[in-house]
């Protein structure tokens, strides 16, 4: 709950509700964990972050 800053243990539940039945993360002894599903959806969503980055500076050197 610290990591993800001020968000209600109510909705950070639900949350996680949500990304387990998803199928985006799992739970056992050791606590939470990211499925492999949900580190291939993390790191497409990297690649569509670094793909926005790079487009938006292009964008911004055709503004000037």
């Amino acid at each position: 709950q610290d990591s993800v800053g001020s968000i209600t243990p109510n909705t950070l539940n639900t949350r996680i509700k949500e990304l387990r039945e998803a199928g985006l993360m799992t739970h056992g002894s050791d606590g939470y964990a990211v499925t492999s599903t949900g580190a291939d959806l993390l790191k497409r969503l990297g690649d569509l972050q670094a793909f926005a980055g790079k487009w938006a500076t292009s964008q911004a050197k055709k503004a000037s």
